[in-house]
C-alpha cells in the first residue's frame, strides 16, 4: 500500500546447549513439581533437548494458549494455562493447582 517502514528486531530466541545435560539429569531423577513454558520456543527447545521419551511428566503450565498449543503439538496433554497470561498468572494457577491436589 506504498507505507514506509522500517524493521527493527528486538530480540532472537536461541538455545542455551550448555543445560542439555542438566535438563535431561531432572528429567531422570523424576522429582520436578511442574514444568513452566514461556513461549513457544521454549517449548520447541525442550523438545529439542530431552533424550528420553517422555512418559510421565509433572503438570505443565503454558503462560498463554499460544503455547499450549505449541505443547499439544508435540502431545504434551496434561497442560495448565492460566486465566491471566503472565508469569504471576502462571504462578497463581500452580498454586491454585497444588492447593486442590493437596
Amino acid at each position: 500500500q506504498g507505507v514506509r517502514f522500517q524493521q527493527l528486531e528486538v530480540y532472537e530466541s536461541r538455545y542455551r546447549f550448555s543445560e542439555r545435560a542438566h535438563l535431561n539429569e531432572m528429567l531422570k531423577q523424576k522429582n520436578l513439581d511442574a514444568i513452566t513454558f514461556t513461549s513457544p520456543s521454549s517449548v520447541d527447545a525442550f523438545m529439542e533437548f530431552k533424550e528420553q521419551a517422555l512418559n510421565s511428566l509433572p503438570p505443565i503450565v503454558c503462560i498463554g494458549t499460544t503455547t499450549e498449543e505449541r505443547a499439544s503439538d508435540f502431545g504434551l496433554t496434561n497442560c495448565l494455562v492460566p486465566n491471566e497470561f503472565t508469569v504471576d498468572g502462571m504462578l497463581t494457577c500452580m498454586e491454585e493447582f497444588f492447593e486442590q491436589k493437596g
